[in-house]
């Protein structure tokens, strides 16, 4: 044996997820504005949600119910291959930028009509659209101040040009508060 670390994988196996089970799953969270909204468009931590996959759980039962068939599944794996799937349809929207790229994508992997009704809703988000984002220097308080500072240093310096110009005169009084000379 060498002396090398031993990388320890997992106990257990990894579940194997029938297509009609995650089928049910994204249709019953993207059918629901509601469940949209909490799980795809706003992130939470430290398993704020739980009780919107116990939900989610419920429900597939009963669908599973329908069609003679049972979810072995518990909540905690149910969150897990939501946020698995989400990120999958987060780097297909990161990476292709065509629909046929991103129709090459599906079929590589062999994703079913779930991808077709996440991906719609996923690459809407912002995080999916870095173009569309503000510089994240300007946000920080120590930069916008600055910026703003040289701005109203230019127009002030802009005014006390055409002052000059004018001899000396005051064209109208200056409201410094709301930025107007």
């Amino acid at each position: 044996m060498s002396r090398k670390k031993m990388v320890r994988k997992r106990a257990g196996r990894k579940s194997q997820w029938p297509e009609r089970l995650l089928n049910d799953m994204i249709d019953i969270i993207t059918g629901d504005e509601y469940l949209k909204k909490k799980l795809i468009f706003t992130n939470n931590r430290n398993q704020k949600n739980s009780e919107i996959y116990e939900s989610i759980l419920d429900k597939m039962k009963a669908c599973a119910n329908e069609r003679n068939e049972a979810v072995e599944f518990s909540c905690m794996q149910i969150r897990n291959k939501f946020k698995k799937v989400v990120s999958e349809c987060k780097r297909a929207a990161m990476l292709m930028k065509s629909a046929s790229g991103i129709q090459r994508f599906q079929e590589e992997r062999g994703y079913g009509k779930w991808f077709n009704q996440l991906f719609a809703l996923v690459k809407t988000r912002d995080s999916c659209q870095p173009d569309q984002a503000i510089c994240p220097l300007l946000l920080t308080t120590p930069h916008l101040v600055l910026a703003l500072l040289l701005e109203q240093l230019l127009i002030h310096k802009s005014s006390l040009c055409q002052y000059k110009q004018r001899g000396g005169k005051p064209k109208k009084k200056a409201n410094l508060m709301n930025g107007e000379l």
